[in-house]
């Protein structure tokens, strides 16, 4: 059982608060953890659990969104290669994932036979494959490059596939303010305060970070965006919330 975080703040510092909401969530795995932030070119990633580091002197104080995760393995060995936060072939896309695959091998052949290549042996490596094989599919048949798909679809058709369970959080450069979130039958939480808006696997993650929130509804894409004085989170059907300074 993984614990996942996914920060985004107007004023900055969503490494710090997602790297303290994350050790809450250490009962929900322990044997390594890692963070992406839009500040990195890379995550960082350590094996062992996060109360035995002491990483806050490093975290960036202007980030403004971060994907972090604590795991307990399941598919594939205690290694970087197998630590969260995962990312596509091409760096298109970054995610990190509570819950499993059940058909992941099958999609993992059909990406290979694409051309797609694997550093590690999780089931969430292939869902973030699977994404990036997506949108730069749907980019290729598009008549107007100057207009991008819209992401959340793309998020949808790709979960569309999935068998199992799973709740996802979701990076992806072209959209560069923004984080999607789906989950199903797996605990996702979203929450709010006058600065962050959070995901979380548990509400013991937010407390103290968050005034209120909600459960995420199954199945449906939550796309939080960050303007430069303003956090908006909602789904196809309807706006969860809105702030404005």
């Amino acid at each position: 059982m993984c614990g996942i975080v996914s920060t985004i703040c107007v004023r900055g510092g969503s490494e710090l608060i997602a790297i303290e909401a994350l050790k809450r969530l250490e009962y929900r795995g322990y044997d390594s953890f890692g963070y992406f932030s839009s500040n990195l070119e890379y995550p960082r990633k350590f094996l062992g659990a996060i109360s035995d580091f002491k990483i806050e002197s490093s975290l960036n104080p202007h980030s403004s969104i971060t994907l972090a995760h604590t795991r307990w393995a399941t598919h594939g060995g205690v290694s970087d290669s197998n630590c969260h936060p995962h990312v596509s072939m091409n760096g298109d896309c970054i995610l990190v994932h509570n819950g499993v695959i059940s058909n992941y091998d099958i999609l993992k052949s059909e990406l290979r036979d694409k051309g797609y290549t694997f550093y590690g042996k999780t089931d969430s490596e292939v869902v973030v494959n699977l994404i990036e094989a997506e949108l730069r599919a749907l980019l290729a048949s598009q008549l107007s490059k100057d207009v991008l798909y819209a992401p959340e679809s793309i998020v949808k058709n790709v979960c569309a596939r999935l068998e199992g369970e799973f709740a996802l959080c979701i990076y992806m450069p072209l959209w560069k303010d923004s984080i999607f979130a789906i989950s199903r039958n797996s605990p996702l939480v979203l929450g709010r305060s006058d600065n962050t808006m959070m995901l979380a696997s548990d509400e013991i993650a937010l407390r103290d970070f968050c005034d209120e929130y909600i459960s995420v509804p199954q199945d449906e894409v939550v796309s939080i965006h960050r303007g430069a004085m303003s956090l908006i989170a909602l789904t196809p059907k309807y706006q969860f919330w809105q702030e404005l300074e």
